[in-house]
């Protein structure tokens, strides 16, 4: 086996048999550590005592009689040494940022071991380098003359002096920060390191390493730390090294990943010679992928592993292939992608909190209380938050009764913030619906949450569903948002918090962590990030995201320190990371047969669709020659048939409810008409099967509740009027009393806007005082326009109208209603009017048009008010009516006119009269083909109609 672990084993054991146990093995990993324990059991093929296994950093903490602190405790203890220090009355929320900054660059700091003094020595006039240049190294002069001889010369700018503020006192708050942690026995993982590494030189005496021999594996990048524990430990003769740097890549002078490859083989030797085994690239079997879709790339997954692991063959040994996700956010489409035949998988990564829904519910309750509103006593919440919660999968399921009566509650009254005791009526809601404006409540009401959750999961596990899983999220978040409560408790008083800052500190908090998977870390196919991979080889790799960004990612530093230092002090730099990244890539397809490389080639937004520079790489420097593939996904949509319901018995029967003379049956209007004539499918969806839109909350006022709220108004201020001879002093008493329409206005807005019941006046504000004063302009000048007609009789507003409509020669009669906008009377002829708050026009070219299906711009105002005008005189049992259309938006035109036009016969519609008969032979021809058991519901022909159609999604058009 050529196995760079299988060897060093297979090496150790055939020199010490069974005192391999004597030894203590430090890995970049664990993952490698488990690995070179696999291969020691397979070489002995005994039971045999295990060596010791440890990571680099459990070598640096068995070491070190100190804790490692957490980083929020440092956070809030960075921020008081800040203060004190600074004499600053910066909050904590604006200190968060860039104290991470500062945590990262001070461990940086003690892993490096840089001289502090030297690092944060504030050089404002560039003689003084002269002064102090024995100090320094002439890398550090450059860097340090470089930086400060480009920076100082800009004297103005805030951005600028407060650099400086902060640079001066860098060096007393990191020896005060070392301090304050070193005084509760506490430190951070470098100052650990660097104490240890400091004991080695100072020859003091370590028990814990006494006595012990190490041999370090698979190492390539070093910190200063690490390269002095080595090196003390190999002057003391208690250190063998071995060093993965077989590939040529590896070695190559111009290649970014043999960066380190010099100076750790000549610092570090091996004790033992290994074989030196290099596999070309050119023997390889090597694929290069385009999919343009992330997810598609775990799709093509499945093909390759069904090519790799046919169903039909046994005895698959998995652990062979390994899969890397560069973004982990692939990781879940991928276990639903897996062939069934793949049994075991071993997941390295971990799944990501973020990612769980218990971490969606709790964003959607950050939002909630951040949009809260306190007036008074009363409290609400914002709609949409309150239906993310409802609708959320977890409340969804353990309330699932409540949410229903709650969400249909908030539309029918169309709540746009829901008062709180709405919400309280179950256990699970009643802890989630509980304002929040103090930071030392929040954390607790989280918690409360959460075990109200996991309460209502135990009662709602049965032997079919336990839910395992969501009991196991839930868990996990509780003890993160547990230890953070702690943490809080402990912080100092004098540190002021805002929720936000919390909420902030809760995602930070929860966003690192990853909920580990059970299973065999030894068997299976292997799902890795790219860090995992580091010391580990395999048969077969499959790399996804193998784009530029991606892998390698972009890197950047944040950092406090500015770049030219860092690189002067040797700090990590991008430069470092992208050498790291290079070798990890090279040393991982080395011995591989056969790889992989899926991308993403989407261009849109910030994606590129660019593969990543280790393609070109190998292709133009190495001369690596991949076989290219791409994957295409065929979504264009084939010509979709035109839909028809057939009349069934069944079908007829519902349809058998609209000709019924019961109480409440069923009754056609004149927009259902409308609609048959436009479109019999959707007229069928909607009045025969009756699908109805979910209703939604209204945030505004939008056109269809604008004509509602104008009719009302309109009917409210007519109804005194009422049978009687309106004059010209009515309508000045009218116009005159603006108290009055303001009223009927704030009226219609609580009744039909906000469904307030019992008169209850909603204060009108913002956006809708605004709509309101637009409705009070409309109705003033319709008012003025009226006037110009009197004197008329007003008949009266939203009068309702049913009739039995007789076709089939009187054997069916059809139930027609319709509610009429307005009625009134002048010389004897009965004005039919509807009003419109929308744009239209007055002119028809003849009652055909009227009634012809798959037409463009069809008049359907003609049907609606010659149907009123017909409905009415039916039940009224009147003649001499004459239709009109009421387009408000026309009423401040000099011209403004109600009476339709016939465009072929070039006249006004005076009188319903001389179109009554023509309309009621096309209005029964139509009727009759509804009724017609051998016409059958066809979709429209006209694809126009479709384009605001809310069945659109049904048909497929």
């Amino acid at each position: 086996m050529n196995s760079f672990l299988y060897r060093i084993a297979q090496t150790y054991y055939s020199e010490y048999k069974e005192s391999i146990s004597d030894f203590t093995f430090v890995f970049p990993n664990r993952r490698a550590g488990l690995f070179f324990q696999r291969y020691i059991s397979e070489i002995a093929q005994k039971p045999i005592f295990s060596p010791e296994i440890l990571t680099i950093n459990e070598c640096f903490s068995l070491a070190s009689s100190w804790q490692t602190a957490d980083r929020l405790s440092n956070l809030f203890k960075l921020y008081n040494i800040y203060k004190e220090l600074s004499g600053s009355d910066e909050t904590f929320d604006s200190f968060v940022f860039w104290g991470e900054m500062l945590l990262s660059d001070f461990e940086d700091v003690d892993k490096y071991r840089v001289d502090a003094k030297q690092l944060f020595t504030n050089i404002t006039e560039l003689k003084q380098i002269d002064q102090i240049f024995n100090v320094f190294t002439e890398k550090q002069i450059e860097a340090i003359r470089q930086f400060w001889s480009n920076f100082i010369p800009v004297t103005e700018g805030k951005s600028q002096e407060d650099f400086i503020a902060t640079w001066k006192i860098l060096l007393q708050v990191y020896y005060k920060f070392r301090s304050e942690l070193l005084a509760v026995n506490t430190a951070t993982e470098g100052m650990i390191c660097r104490d240890v590494t400091d004991r080695l030189q100072a020859k003091t005496e370590i028990p814990e390493f006494s006595g012990k021999q190490f041999v370090f594996i698979g190492f390539n990048a070093l910190n200063p730390c690490e390269r002095t524990l080595m090196a003390e430990l190999r002057r003391r003769e208690q250190a063998d090294f071995y060093w993965d740097y077989d590939a040529d890549e590896l070695r190559d002078p111009e290649n970014q990943a043999s960066r380190f490859y010099a100076e750790n083989r000549q610092m570090f030797p091996s004790k033992f010679l290994l074989e030196h085994l290099v596999e070309s690239l050119h023997d390889k079997e090597i694929e290069l992928i385009s999919v343009p879709s992330a997810v598609g790339q775990t799709k093509q997954i499945y093909t390759i592993l069904n090519q790799l692991y046919p169903a039909e063959t046994e005895n698959q040994n998995w652990i062979k292939t390994a899969v890397v996700l560069p973004d982990e956010s692939l990781l879940t489409p991928l276990l639903h992608s897996l062939p069934t035949q793949i049994e075991k998988v071993n997941v390295t990564m971990g799944f990501p909190m973020k990612s769980t829904p218990v971490s969606g519910l709790i964003e959607h309750i950050f939002e909630l209380q951040k949009r809260i509103r306190i007036s008074g006593s009363r409290i609400s919440f914002y709609h949409q938050t309150v239906s993310d919660i409802l609708n959320h999968q977890y409340i969804n399921l353990l309330c699932s009764s409540e949410t229903n009566r709650l969400s249909a509650e908030m539309a029918s009254n169309n709540w746009i913030y829901v008062d709180a005791e709405e919400l309280n009526k179950n256990e699970v809601l009643a802890a989630i619906f509980i304002p929040q404006t103090e930071t030392t409540a929040f954390l607790p009401y989280l918690l409360n949450i959460l075990r109200s959750l996991q309460n209502g999961w135990q009662q709602a596990s049965d032997e079919t569903h336990d839910y395992r899983l969501e009991c196991d999220f839930l868990y996990q978040y509780y003890v993160t948002i547990n230890r953070m409560s702690d943490i809080l408790k402990a912080k100092p008083t004098e540190v002021e918090m805002n929720l936000d800052t919390l909420i902030r500190l809760t995602r930070q908090l929860t966003a690192g962590i990853t909920i580990p998977f059970i299973g065999e870390p030894l068997d299976g196919l292997q799902i890795m990030g790219v860090l995992e991979t580091r010391g580990l080889d395999f048969d077969n790799l499959i790399i996804t995201s193998f784009n530029e960004g991606v892998f390698p990612v972009k890197s950047s530093t944040n950092s406090f320190i500015p770049y030219n230092l860092r690189r002067g002090f040797e700090l990590p730099t991008t430069e470092h990371q992208d050498a790291i990244t290079a070798y990890n890539f090279y040393r991982l397809i080395h011995r591989a047969k056969r790889i992989y490389f899926l991308y993403d080639s989407r261009t849109e937004g910030m994606q590129t669709g660019e593969v990543s520079r280790f393609m070109h790489q190998l292709y133009y420097h190495y001369g690596v020659i991949a076989k290219k593939k791409t994957i295409s996904f065929d979504i264009s949509f084939g010509n979709a048939s035109s839909i028809q319901v057939e009349k069934t018995p069944l079908i007829m029967e519902k349809l058998g409810r609209f000709t019924s003379s019961k109480e409440f049956s069923p009754s056609f209007s004149a927009s259902s008409i409308n609609t048959y004539i436009d479109c019999p499918l959707q007229f069928y969806l909607t009045k025969v099967e009756v699908l109805e839109q979910v209703e939604e909350v209204l945030e505004t006022v939008e056109s269809n509740m604008f004509g509602t709220l104008f009719h009302k108004v309109m009917e409210n201020l007519y109804l005194p009027f009422k049978g009687q001879l309106m004059q010209s002093e009515d309508f000045e008493n009218l116009i005159k009393n603006t108290l009055q329409i303001d009223n009927e206005i704030a009226k219609a807005f609580s009744k039909e806007y906000f469904k307030k019941k019992n008169n209850a006046i909603v204060p009108l504000e913002g956006n809708n005082l605004l709509i309101a004063s637009v409705l009070r302009k409309y109705i003033l000048q319709v008012l003025k326009v009226d006037k110009k007609r009197v004197p008329f009789r007003y008949i009266s507003s939203e009068e309702r109208c049913n009739i039995q409509f007789p076709i089939l020669n009187g054997e069916i009669n059809v139930n027609i209603k319709g509610f009429i906008d307005r009625i009134d009377e002048k010389e004897g002829h009965l004005r039919i009017l509807d009003y419109k708050t929308g744009t239209g026009k007055l002119e028809f070219k003849n009652l055909d048009e009227v009634f012809e299906h798959n037409k463009d711009n069809r008049p359907k105002f003609v049907l609606q008010t010659f149907l009123y005008c017909l409905m009415y005189e039916i039940e009224k049992q009147v003649s001499n009516t004459t239709p009109g259309i009421y387009y408000i938006r026309d009423v401040f035109k000099d011209e403004f006119d109600t009476e339709l036009i016939n465009k072929e016969l070039k006249e006004k519609v005076t009188d319903f009269e001389p179109y009554k008969n023509d309309f009621i032979q096309l209005l029964t021809t139509r009727l009759e083909d509804i009724f017609d058991p051998e016409i059958p519901f066809i979709q429209t022909e006209n694809v126009k109609i479709c384009q605001y159609c809310p069945y659109i999604g049904v048909c497929n058009r």
